[in-house]
């Protein structure tokens, strides 16, 4: 099942809420050939509007930033990393997907994943609840696991107290 604009609600969570929910489902990318991918999400992290590690987390809106602070389901493409939007609008909330994959490859980390799945500065911006977006979420009804950690590679500018955060969420 893609989801879709009628599915809004379910990406309008807290960060920390949709980072576990994203873990099973399947990041789908239609190429330029018409070909499809699909890999599962296998670990995300999530950064709340009021955390220190939060991207866009001052407020300020720039072109690399504007995306964070529409509705959630939209990308923001940010350092050749994918975040997702989620939250109330105005309120940056979002997650980093770490790693997915298929049965033939394993994309572990960000920048890999994106570079694996096409996923560019074309992508800023896109809805992925829109019918004609080339990435989209799916959920093929497999149930998965996961468990919660410290996220990783965090900045010096992360408060301690934010940096204790079990936002990192890992399939088992």
């Amino acid at each position: 099942m893609r989801y879709t604009e009628k599915d809004r609600d379910i990406f309008s969570q807290p960060a920390d809420d949709f980072g576990k929910w994203l873990i099973g489902k399947l990041l789908c990318r239609r190429l330029s050939d018409g070909s499809e991918l699909r890999f599962r999400i296998t670990e995300t992290e999530a950064y709340c509007h009021d955390d220190s590690a939060c991207y866009g987390k001052d407020g300020k809106i720039t072109d690399a930033t504007a995306p964070l602070f529409d509705k959630g389901g939209v990308c923001c493409i940010y350092a050749n990393m994918l975040l997702i939007v989620c939250g109330k609008p105005d309120e940056p909330d979002n997650v980093l997907i770490r790693q997915a994959g298929d049965e033939s490859k394993c994309c572990k980390g960000p920048v890999l994943l994106c570079e694996t799945l096409g996923i560019n500065k074309e992508m800023h911006g896109r809805d992925l609840l829109d019918s004609n977006s080339p990435l989209w979420i799916e959920d093929d009804g497999k149930s998965v696991s996961c468990y919660a950690a410290e996220r990783i590679g965090l900045g010096k500018d992360v408060l301690k107290k934010d940096r204790e955060k079990k936002h990192r969420f890992t399939a088992i």
